[in-house]
């Protein structure tokens, strides 16, 4: 290995899938790289990059339960998690928000995560940003969905029932009470089922490897990467039929990979534990800030949206740019997240 990685032992491979889902998202929005040229399928994949989010999502839910199990309480719990994203969110909030006009409410909003409630600028400064106060939001009811999920299989079942069925009721109340979808689409309520499914996902993974080794007696690698196929399949019949919703297609294939795949299988080694993945699956969340920008400075100079230059050169350089905040700004706040002020520790 050329870097340390961080080490989640059997889940290790998940870091891989941060990576590719900042890949799809960095896709959408440099245009496509070139995939557009294709015909309806390759516009179908092109667009599909956006689901990224959908899997950053269920990939938050899983590892955020592991965060709050591994705190000394809820305070704890919270410090850490803030401390992990709030410095670098602020300073690209700020920074950019200067730089593109944004009056100080926006700003404001932002910075205390409440900028959904304002569809009108909730996206409007680096046209990522109304994630993370998504993620914040879920952060809050995360354990409480944790110690529920957990108690029985059942359980389980009907945070999956509730959390589905809420999506499908959200959309009804916009429309009876006559709100904006984007009111919907950019506050915390439509992504209940998929932090749900990452709750779920991390109080089954172990029972269900388990079981299937014990009843099915298959090599668990074999598993890994049946599954792995299994998700492909989908993915393609989703991409060539344009059946089924892309959230529930993304969130679902990210949950099923979460639930059975392992670090040693071959097709694991070769999508996502390799160093390469896993190294730009650290770097994620600044890859993340920092792509929308750079795709903007690349377009003014004259790389056209939609081609395979700007998708390459934007990765690149979000690439480097992302090492360097990672090291100069996110890997002290995880070191400061785990280091607990006094008052919290009570």
């Amino acid at each position: 290995m050329i870097f340390k990685r961080n080490e989640y032992g059997a889940t290790n491979f998940v870091t891989g899938m941060r990576a590719w889902a900042a890949i799809g998202v960095l896709l959408i929005h440099s245009g496509g790289g070139g995939l557009r040229n294709f015909g309806d399928l390759g516009n179908n994949i092109a667009d599909f990059g956006s689901t990224g989010v959908y899997a950053f999502f269920v990939i938050s839910g899983f590892s955020v339960c592991h965060s709050y199990l591994s705190s000394l309480n809820f305070q704890s719990y919270m410090w850490k998690r803030l401390a992990r994203i709030v410095p670098i969110y602020f300073i690209f909030i700020i920074l950019f928000g200067f730089i593109n006009g944004s009056d100080i409410l926006t700003i404001m909003l932002h910075l205390i995560f409440l900028s959904w409630l304002n569809p009108e600028t909730a996206n409007s400064i680096l046209s990522v940003e109304w994630s993370i106060p998504v993620e914040v939001f879920w952060y809050l009811f995360i354990p409480s969905m944790l110690i529920f999920a957990m108690k029985s299989v059942w359980n389980c079942i009907i945070l999956l029932v509730v959390s589905f069925f809420s999506y499908s009721l959200s959309y009804q109340i916009i429309d009876i009470l006559e709100i904006s979808p984007l009111a919907l689409h950019w506050s915390p309520f439509r992504y209940f089922f998929v932090f749900a499914l990452g709750v779920v996902v991390f109080s089954m993974r172990g029972k269900v490897i388990q079981k299937i080794s014990i009843h099915v007696r298959i090599d668990e690698n074999k598993i890994s990467d049946f599954i792995i196929c299994l998700t492909a399949f989908i993915f393609i019949i989703h991409l060539v039929f344009k059946i089924w919703e892309p959230i529930f297609v993304a969130g679902c294939c990210t949950a099923l990979l979460i639930s059975l795949v392992n670090n040693n299988s071959f097709l694991s080694r070769l999508l996502f534990s390799n160093w390469l993945i896993q190294f730009l699956g650290m770097i994620s969340y600044s890859i993340y800030l920092w792509h929308v920008p750079i795709i903007g400075v690349l377009k003014h100079n004259g790389l056209e949206i939609g081609g395979l230059a700007i998708f390459m050169s934007a990765l690149f350089v979000s690439s480097v740019l992302a090492t360097i905040t990672y090291y100069i700004i996110e890997k002290p706040s995880i070191k400061l997240g785990r280091i607990y002020p006094p008052f919290l520790a009570r």
